[in-house]
């Protein structure tokens, strides 16, 4: 069965990428509110032009659940209290988040 190759469609004009970062940001706060996210920042954006969508990479600090007594404190006292992570969101022109994938990192050696 043969694939036709098909041509980019036009770029849509409801949503430019100022639109869609601030999108991507209001998304990612809303759906992990009950986490209390915080630290929510633009870490890459691509523009698909094949699919007319934008896919923007959110980073965001999660709390982590510290031991209680000495070792939770010091843990809290080296910045260990919360865990970065990245979600790249697929966006259509309309605005609407049609995807929301995990983003891998290396940890730094």
């Amino acid at each position: 069965m043969a694939h036709d190759i098909l041509p980019p469609q036009p770029l849509g004009e409801n949503m430019d990428i100022k639109e869609a970062i601030n999108r991507a940001k209001e998304y990612v706060s809303d759906i992990f509110r009950e986490e209390n996210v915080n630290d929510i920042s633009l870490e890459e954006v691509e523009r698909d032009t094949i699919r007319n969508i934008w896919k923007i990479t959110i980073g965001f600090s999660r709390p982590v659940r510290l031991p209680s007594g000495t070792t939770g404190q010091v843990m809290r006292g080296l910045g260990l209290s919360s865990k970065r992570s990245y979600k790249i969101l697929s966006i259509d022109d309309n605005g609407d988040v049609i995807s929301m994938k995990n983003r891998q990192v290396e940890e730094a050696q």
